[in-house]
């Protein structure tokens, strides 16, 4: 005996077909919800950094670098606007992949510009990440000061070589 409350709780079942088609679209829905938060370079950059997700890399704290490393480029290039979304590809072509595998993949991707700057410092010597970031720049000004509007995305990365750290930033301007 059923009482009407409880007719709810029995489902029709679901042909194989009809199930097949339903985890396919779902699954259709997830890739394309990866794809567009991994290569969305249309969304609205920001003008500063803080708002981002936490950044792909090996350095512990990456907000120390990165969200100063954004400021000062902002400031000291013609106002690009950051973008949360290019840190994913910054990663994937100033430490994933070597050129040839990019170019193989995202040959055709165009960009302006890109800025790396790689040091190597004792274990211990990073005390002020702030120092880094000024040390990039100031490579960079010259390089800087021709890039006018435009959205970019940057990286830190840290590498551990015998008794040293090799640390990498990277920016990708679009």
């Amino acid at each position: 005996m059923f009482s009407a409350g409880l007719l709810f709780l029995v489902r029709k079942p679901i042909s194989p077909l009809k199930q097949f088609y339903h985890r396919r679209y779902h699954l259709i829905l997830c890739l394309c919800k990866v794809f567009l938060q991994l290569f969305n370079i249309f969304e609205m950059g920001s003008t500063f950094r803080e708002n981002c997700d936490p950044s792909v890399g090996t350095f512990p704290n990456p907000n120390s670098v990165l969200n100063p490393l954004a400021k000062l480029i902002e400031e000291t290039s013609g106002k690009p606007l950051y973008s949360c979304a290019l840190e994913p590809r910054a990663y994937l072509k100033f430490v994933q992949l070597t050129p040839e595998q990019w170019n193989k993949v995202y040959g055709n991707v165009k960009y302006k510009k890109e800025l790396v700057y790689t040091t190597e410092k004792d274990e211990n010597d990073l005390e002020n990440p702030r120092m880094l970031v000024e040390e990039a720049v100031a490579k960079w000004s010259d390089e800087l000061q021709q890039i006018q509007g435009g959205k970019f995305g940057c990286i830190v990365d840290r590498k551990k070589n015998s008794h040293k750290l090799i640390y990498k930033l990277g920016c990708l301007f679009i």
